[in-house]
């Protein structure tokens, strides 16, 4: 990163100090190890989610997942284009509504079926 601030400034005349891009910003700070326990973090919370979608629609539960799932998907897109590496609100926002999706799922797979 301290490579990029320096070139930045030289070629442009103003310091960037980070690839502006969630992602990429991960791979650079942390390594690829790093991104790939990020990316598994997703993953698994999707595959968690998975589990709890469908059923009727009109569950309450079952309409808080669904905005928690677009919430996250959502912030897809906003790590895509802004840097969240060394920034403790959109991370904490990310684990905080991941966190919720989970408990929210695992209410709606203990709750009986209906058949």
């Amino acid at each position: 990163m301290t490579h990029m601030q320096m070139w930045s400034w030289q070629v442009i005349g103003w310091e960037l100090p980070t690839a502006h891009n969630g992602w990429i910003d991960q791979a650079l700070t942390f390594g690829l190890p790093a991104l790939a326990l990020y990316f598994g973090f997703w993953r698994m919370f999707f595959n968690i989610t998975d589990s709890a979608v469908g059923g009727n629609g009109l569950d309450p539960a079952q309409v808080i997942l669904d905005g928690l799932r677009c919430s996250i998907l959502a912030l897809v897109g906003v790590y895509f284009f802004e840097p969240v590496d060394y920034v403790t609100f959109p991370i904490s926002q990310l684990f905080f509504l991941m966190g919720l999706g989970v408990c929210t799922a695992s209410i709606i797979n203990q709750a009986p079926r209906h058949a």
